[in-house]
């Protein structure tokens, strides 16, 4: 799995989309999980109870499905095709959510990185008007610079709530590991974009990179939490829940590897699932 590092970063920086001068908006307080050992109960209780998610989908996903051929490129995929960026055997509204972003997407991929087990293509299947994945040395044009912003934790990174966001329209990620990252990074493309951070937070992803931090979230998880910072920065005191469905696939693998199904989490107004995981992991894992 592709994993995104946003680490929370000390200093400040006046970068392009920056409001130098005026105070930052704070935002809400965020729910934070600790991996500890010592820790009572599954970590990942204290997100997914206060998540707003589609639950009629997440509980119909927990019925025994086949693999099925992808109509795009015929391949052999079990609920979406991470090639074609396409729903398999199932439809959105009554099995999967959208979710509408107030700005634009693009994530840059690394070559090396698995497709199938990139939590990337979550955002593109959830949010697939507004997100773009390309695989690198791809990186789409993004015209004017000042209105795009590179997501990373740079010294020089501008706290997400400090953005003006009348100027900022498009949010680029890097969807590599740590040791890939760099060399993306270091593309003139990339690397005259403004930089802005989000305030730290832990993964709970299921394959951790070794030796970093809690803090280096999934791709998915970065996605999420950078647009849940920005609504409560820019959008609404205290956050409602709009974007939590971006969390959509990520809860239901979780689920799935934990053998939870889908009878833990918040449903709040949806009802609640009640399926049975199978602890086998995503189905799309397999070639």
């Amino acid at each position: 799995m592709a994993e995104a590092h946003h680490d929370d970063s000390h200093g400040q920086a006046n970068a392009r989309g920056a409001r130098p001068g005026k105070r930052p908006r704070v935002s809400a307080p965020l729910a934070t999980t600790e991996r500890s050992p010592e820790a009572e109960g599954d970590p990942s209780d204290a997100l997914f109870n206060s998540l707003t998610l589609f639950a009629q989908g997440l509980e119909r996903l927990q019925q025994d499905r086949p693999r099925q051929t992808c109509p795009s490129c015929g391949a052999s995929r079990k609920y979406y095709c991470y090639t074609c960026f396409c729903l398999v055997g199932l439809e959105y509204g009554t099995e999967v959510p959208t979710v509408k972003l107030p700005i634009k997407v693009d994530i840059i991929k690394h070559p090396n990185e698995n497709s199938g087990k990139s939590t990337a293509i979550h955002a593109k299947l959830i949010a697939h008007h507004d997100v773009t994945i390309s695989e690198y040395p791809t990186i789409p044009d993004f015209g004017d610079p000042s209105g795009t912003v590179l997501l990373f934790p740079a010294d020089d990174a501008t706290p997400l709530a400090e953005i003006d966001p009348s100027v900022v329209k498009r949010v680029v990620f890097v969807d590599s590991t740590w040791l890939q990252c760099n060399a993306i990074l270091a593309d003139e493309r990339l690397a005259s974009l403004p930089k802005v951070r989000i305030t730290a937070e832990n993964t709970l992803f299921w394959r951790p990179q070794k030796n970093k931090p809690a803090t280096h979230l999934a791709t998915i998880e970065a996605i999420y939490y950078f647009f849940k910072q920005y609504a409560a920065a820019f959008e609404c005191q205290p956050y409602d829940g709009r974007y939590d469905n971006l969390l959509f696939w990520f809860v239901f693998y979780y689920r799935m590897i934990q053998g939870k199904g889908s009878s833990k989490g918040s449903s709040k107004g949806n009802g609640k699932g009640n399926g049975k995981g199978n602890g086998k992991g995503n189905g799309n894992e397999r070639r």
